[in-house]
């Protein structure tokens, strides 16, 4: 009978819930799927949107501000702009003046029917360039001719404004001028010249225009748009995507079960060896579940490495059973991978797909019209002469229980399953068998005790962890101990058996070999 497994403690820290211990890789790694689908999207609407946006335009007319002396002959009553120390803000404050109702609404006039004071004001906007004595009247629309022409307005409107701002003012001074000339009674005395150059300049301003602003460059339609351009929205849709996914993966962490993160961990939980650490499929690749396997190399040193291994351990190895420990952990595509590693190798290959439910190891394979267990149950030793062949592999065939679904494999049928195991080790070399996950099927279990040995598979950042000890107290009730672990995609380096893990000594399994790295050369 064999060993039971040892007793299990987690000997990784666990922050709260232990969630944390994944991180943002485990959550990439579980759900990237997920990530893909959310990035793309996002990318999507950013450039359906810069399409579907109305193109924008900016001109700008340009006026000057030349500010008055302070110690000049203008009368010192006049409100205009005059020289200071802080230059910066006297163009500002020439800014606030022609930002203004009154200029908004002549604009508004003058561009015609359906223009509105508040229209233009929204359109236009009046800014220093920079430090110099230089103002924009900067215009926005969806058209360039259209912009030039509500910026030229309104920089003449806002200059007309200030001038009617100024005319009742410069009325008043000089009214005000002239009584105080004519109380002179000395007309060449200085009070009397100097209130004659006053009324001069006075008198200039009754044409109500400022002085202090003048406009020096009329807008013209700008020959292209503003904004960010469509490529630029298109990379960062891509980036917002991408975090938008990570939270999301982040978020279903958080929310659903505590994970396997990498193989630290699994060693941790369950005191097995990691035999082979296999690459995983992208992204695209595990979109296309149906579709034929293709050679990898670095799948099929793993596997050969597995291969030795068990051969290596006590007993002879040759009826292996591969079983996830949860749904999606790749068993089906490890289960052909290793039948083409083994084939190509020169063995005599037989693949048995228990899934009742979506058995898909003959379509990974490209065989189309798979045997099933009910077919060939009847043809006694000479069973095997009738199975399908592999596509461009002549020593690999492949058997299927058959699409039976939720309610598994009828009694009858599985029945047959130990005598057919017993059989084929007369015909084939080796016999692998891709069982659905334990933690949701019992399938697997009404032959555990009819192979030679177990490997669990697991996908670091995906397999969760209740999945996994339910995996190994199904099979301790069937006094069946698995002999290690298949994992599947990256991380970090897989320790030796036996080694330090997280602070313990992880128990050495009973039948490990000092090969539990032999993946990893």
């Amino acid at each position: 009978m064999a060993e039971p497994p040892p007793t299990r403690e987690p000997t990784w820290h666990d922050s709260g819930d232990g969630r944390a211990a994944a991180g943002i890789a485990g959550a990439i790694k579980a759900h990237p799927l997920l990530i893909a689908i959310v990035t793309l999207l996002v990318a999507l609407v950013a450039v359906v949107w810069s399409a579907v946006r109305a193109p924008a335009y900016e001109a700008s007319a340009q006026i000057l501000v030349t500010p008055l002396p302070e110690d000049g002959g203008s009368d010192p009553r006049l409100p205009v702009l005059r020289t200071s120390s802080d230059r910066t803000r006297v163009v500002q404050t020439a800014a606030n003046l022609l930002e203004s109702p009154a200029a908004a609404s002549t604009a508004a006039n003058r561009l015609g029917r359906g223009w509105t004071a508040a229209r233009v004001d929204a359109m236009v906007e009046v800014l220093p360039e920079g430090e110099s004595d230089v103002l924009s009247v900067t215009a926005s629309a969806d058209d360039a001719a259209l912009a030039a022409r509500v910026a030229n307005q309104y920089a003449r409107s806002a200059l007309e404004a200030r001038g009617r701002a100024l005319a009742p003012v410069v009325a008043a001074l000089t009214a005000q001028t002239q009584r105080e000339l004519k109380a002179e009674r000395n007309p060449a005395s200085p009070v009397a010249l100097d209130l004659a150059e006053r009324l001069s300049d006075l008198r200039a301003l009754g044409t109500g225009v400022d002085p202090t602003l003048s406009l020096t460059r009329p807008a013209e339609p700008p020959s292209s748009t503003v904004g960010t351009p469509r490529s630029l929205l298109a990379l960062l849709g891509l980036l917002a995507g991408f975090a938008v996914g990570v939270g999301s993966a982040l978020v279903l962490d958080m929310v659903g079960p505590r994970r396997v993160a990498d193989a630290e961990q699994a060693i941790a939980a369950t005191g097995l060896p990691v035999l082979a650490r296999v690459p995983g499929f992208g992204v695209w690749q595990r979109a296309q579940p149906s579709s034929p396997l293709l050679y990898r190399p670095g799948a099929a040193a793993a596997f050969r490495a597995m291969q030795y291994q068990l051969e290596l351990a006590p007993g002879t190895k040759r009826r292996l059973m591969l079983a996830g420990g949860s749904a999606g952990d790749g068993v089906t595509t490890c289960v052909a991978e290793l039948g083409l590693t083994l084939a190509r190798a020169g063995h005599r290959v037989l693949l048995i797909d228990l899934d009742t439910r979506s058995p898909q190891l003959a379509a990974r394979l490209g065989v189309t019209e798979p045997s099933a267990l009910s077919e060939v149950g009847a043809k006694g030793d000479h069973w095997d002469s009738a199975l399908p062949k592999a596509p461009g592999s002549a020593r690999l065939k492949v058997l299927t229980v058959g699409a039976y679904g939720a309610l598994g494999i009828p009694d009858d049928v599985a029945e047959q399953l130990p005598k057919l195991l017993g059989q084929a080790r007369r015909h084939f070399e080796y016999v692998v068998i891709d069982a659905p996950s334990l933690a949701e099927s019992g399938e697997a279990l009404r032959i555990a005790s009819a192979v030679d040995a177990v490997v669990l598979v697991l996908r670091p950042g995906r397999t969760p962890v209740q999945d996994l000890e339910t995996s190994l107290e199904l099979l301790a009730r069937v006094d069946k101990r698995p002999d290690g672990m298949l994992l599947v995609g990256g991380g970090p380096a897989v320790p030796p058996v036996g080694a330090a893990v997280a602070g313990r000594r992880t128990p050495r399994p009973s039948g490990a070999t000092s090969l539990g790295r032999g993946a990893e050369a």
